[in-house]
């Protein structure tokens, strides 16, 4: 289930989603980025977030495509071969965010149970625990692309929309309980010594992660009151509705980046200095552009004379035998004359030159 239109809906919602799936791209794709930083790296309970972060991104890419379709139309068989596309994605991803929800909360719970059995978990646990959510929703959404002739179609889409229904509140009754049971053990047990420093660390990254699994369920809470209802009465619910109960959904997708930089310090210092190197390094770009335009003068043509008279110098000399390569030879710099010519009388840089007597007389004898 994406985003709807219809003859009676705004003609500006695709707009909007257009806007909405913007800011999700640009969170997500910076929160990636702060993931895979020196600080967050090597910790094995990012791997979740990281999962949810890039079901996140999905939502927005996928709600990017369906807003462009919409507003370019959807006539040709591009147009709607991308339309079902990113609609698959999209659904694919709120099933996996959903998952991811879970499976995060099924960790802080244990990690607060038994700190110690925590750390020492392998990398390979985490990857079942993001791989298993993704398998699930790709089973639910596989189930779109059984042949309509194996099965009546509207029995297949009402046992889909079941099977969804049914996941959803599995996943929503175990982040209940877990969280309950986390609230329950920081409340009645006082754990002493490090273990109770590892506990008190893990609950408070539980507390964190729970603000955001809440506000992601205030976002999607109110979609799926509307899809039960509609599931019961088999009536239709207006389009602007639908569509602005989805962009509530939606926003889950970028909220969540705020809770994080607004709960945890080190992912805030992280966020404002990856935005800070993006800014930095698109002004130093735009200056460098500038500067090389403005250090690069345009060209001129050389005039048709000029270039005639360059022609006939060049003739002339070839004609004459003489090469203005052999001007350098004249001196130290090109085209000058000998030193000796340039001396000054009663320079003590260099000595005067010698006069025989012969060139002393006929220099006498010439007139003053």
């Amino acid at each position: 289930m994406g985003p709807t239109t219809g003859s009676d809906a705004m003609v500006w919602w695709p707009v909007l989603w257009m806007l909405e799936s913007m800011l999700i791209i640009i969170a997500n794709t910076t929160a990636i980025a702060v993931f895979h930083s020196d600080g967050f790296r090597f910790r094995k309970s990012i791997y979740l977030l990281l999962s949810l972060t890039v079901s996140d991104l999905l939502v927005g890419l996928s709600l990017f495509a369906q807003a462009v379709v919409e507003l370019s139309g959807r006539e040709s068989r591009v147009a709607g071969v991308i339309l079902n596309g990113s609609t698959s994605v999209y659904q694919l991803s709120i099933m996996a965010s959903i998952g991811s929800f879970t499976a995060i909360s099924l960790e802080r719970t244990y990690g607060v149970f038994f700190p110690f059995k925590h750390r020492t978990l392998e990398p390979k646990n985490y990857t079942v625990c993001v791989v298993t959510p993704w398998l699930i929703a790709g089973c639910l959404e596989g189930c779109y692309y059984i042949p309509p002739d194996a099965l009546n179609q509207e029995k297949l889409d009402a046992t889909i929309s079941l099977l969804k229904i049914i996941y959803v509140s599995l996943c929503f009754i175990v982040m209940v309980l877990s969280y309950t049971a986390i609230w329950i053990k920081m409340k009645f047990s006082k754990p002493l010594g490090q273990n109770g420093n590892l506990t008190r660390k893990n609950a408070k990254l539980a507390w964190t992660l729970f603000t955001v699994t809440l506000v992601s369920v205030l976002c999607m809470t109110p979609i799926g009151v509307q899809q039960i209802y509609e599931q019961l009465c088999g009536c239709d619910v207006d389009h602007d509705v639908t569509n602005f109960l989805l962009m509530m959904m939606n926003a889950n997708s970028f909220i969540n980046v705020v809770v994080y930089s607004y709960k945890i310090p080190e992912f805030r210092q992280q966020f404002n200095a990856v935005i800070s190197n993006y800014v930095y390094c698109c002004c130093h770009c735009r200056k460098r552009v500038a500067t090389v335009s403005l250090e690069c003068p345009p060209t001129r043509a050389v005039p048709a004379n000029t270039r005639g008279e360059t022609k006939s110098s060049a003739s002339t000399s070839q004609r004459s035998g003489f090469k203005m390569s052999e001007v350098g030879n004249l001196g130290p710099e090109r085209g000058a004359l000998p030193s000796e010519c340039c001396v000054e009388p009663g320079n003590s840089g260099h000595s005067s030159p010698t006069i025989t007597p012969g060139e002393e007389r006929s220099a006498e004898l010439q007139p003053q």
